[in-house]
């Protein structure tokens, strides 16, 4: 692939919020900083506002914009109307539920351009006011500025979702996800797995992963939400053989509270440890310092964290889901438990804690998987290919 072919393409990147204000990365904006070498030019809106500092070396070619607002879905447009009135954007590029309202402020000079939702999420529709998927209906209708307040919206008569040109899924499980929820067809979508900078995430060399700490770190990283089984883990930790520190690093969503109460209540000598959201070189030592890596989430599209953990030689502890199955063989490259199962959990971590050639082995082979089916290379070359592709022959162009 001659990525030479995007040096005339110039690109905009919706995201809800930007790793220069929250610390850790998010998938879609490392894309972006992956793809800016080998474009004209990438712009990155985000929600919130511009940070006064910030510890990333950024390509030349990235400028940011922000909205100064909280990211959710409308809160891009007033921003989105001035930026397609200064550039012209070969392609917009985001979350399913922060372009859609995009597509209906179009500026002329924008009016090729195409949207392509890069989804991430394994969605499952809701019901609200207890009659049928309202979640699918607020996801299935476009939003229109509503003249009496800033940023809120009303109902039209057409489906947003019909102007997203095309979707590049993480998983297959998100691929099927997309399909049910947004009614969008498979033909406009593509998969194209999340990958992890190897070069970046790498293992301690002098870390043995025979021997464990004292007490042994098990780590979780990304937001503390019920979602990520994180009190399914806590619960777990009375059937556990020996005290155990459980490090959190992330965002917490108003979810660490009960964890602590859980893991005090247990009176087994377990810590809980929050780090908080954490830059790229502190998120590393964390990484580098665990002797395993717990990611027992009831629902996942990839789990970019869990990458993150497995390029770095950590043996992990993963849900039996369908977006991990091409990516853990249980017992080869780690371990695999049912999803909400305390005890499961329990008995992996158990395993771990009296098979050191098993810690060894997983974390070896996990290190392995990601450098071959997972690494940066592997998504920005098939990104280059499908965006080329698109803007070239706009295959899947809306009428």
């Amino acid at each position: 692939m001659n990525r030479n072919n995007l040096q005339d393409y110039t690109f905009l990147f919706v995201v809800k919020g930007s790793a220069l204000n929250r610390g850790m990365n998010t998938g879609i904006e490392n894309l972006a900083w992956g793809l800016a070498p080998f474009c004209r030019k990438i712009h990155i809106l985000a929600g919130g506002k511009r940070p006064k500092n910030h510890e990333y070396q950024l390509p030349e070619n990235i400028e940011y914009h922000f909205t100064g607002g909280t990211g959710k879905p409308g809160d891009h447009i007033e921003s989105y109307q001035k930026l397609s009135s200064q550039f012209k954007f070969h392609a917009v590029i985001g979350w399913i539920k922060l372009i859609s309202p995009l597509t209906f402020f179009e500026r002329k000079i924008n009016a090729n351009s195409l949207f392509i939702a890069n989804e991430g999420m394994v969605h499952k529709p809701i019901s609200l006011f207890g009659k049928g998927s309202a979640f699918r209906k607020l996801l299935s209708f476009p939003f229109k500025p509503n003249p009496s307040g800033r940023n809120r919206f009303y109902w039209s008569n057409h489906l947003p979702t019909r102007r997203i040109d095309a979707v590049v899924a993480i998983s297959e499980a998100v691929s099927e996800s997309v399909q049910s929820t947004y009614q969008i067809p498979k033909e406009k979508i593509q998969v194209i797995p999340r990958s992890v900078d190897t070069d970046f995430f790498q293992p301690d060399p002098h870390k043995d992963l025979g021997t464990l700490s004292d007490p042994p770190r098990f780590l979780y990283t990304g937001n503390i939400i019920k979602a990520k089984g994180l009190n399914d883990v806590a619960a777990a930790l009375e059937f556990v053989d020996q005290p155990v520190d459980l490090v959190l690093c992330g965002k917490d969503i108003g979810y660490l509270k009960e964890i602590k109460e859980r893991i005090r209540s247990s009176k087994s000598g377990h810590r809980l440890i929050w780090k908080g959201p954490l830059s790229p070189k502190n998120l590393l030592i964390e990484l580098q310092t665990a002797d395993c890596f717990i990611f027992c989430s009831w629902s996942e599209g990839l789990g970019k964290s869990l990458l993150e953990a497995m390029s770095c030689r950590i043996p992990v502890i993963a849900s039996d889901l369908p977006a991990f199955r091409n990516l853990i063989e249980h017992e080869k490259n780690g371990l695999v438990v049912p999803a909400k199962d305390p005890q499961s959990i329990a008995q992996a971590m158990n395993r771990y804690f009296s098979d050191p050639a098993l810690r060894i082995h997983c974390g070896q082979k996990a290190r392995d998987t990601i450098q071959r089916l997972y690494h940066k290379e592997v998504e920005i070359t098939a990104w280059t290919s499908t965006l080329t592709k698109l803007i070239t022959t706009q295959t899947f162009r809306h009428e």
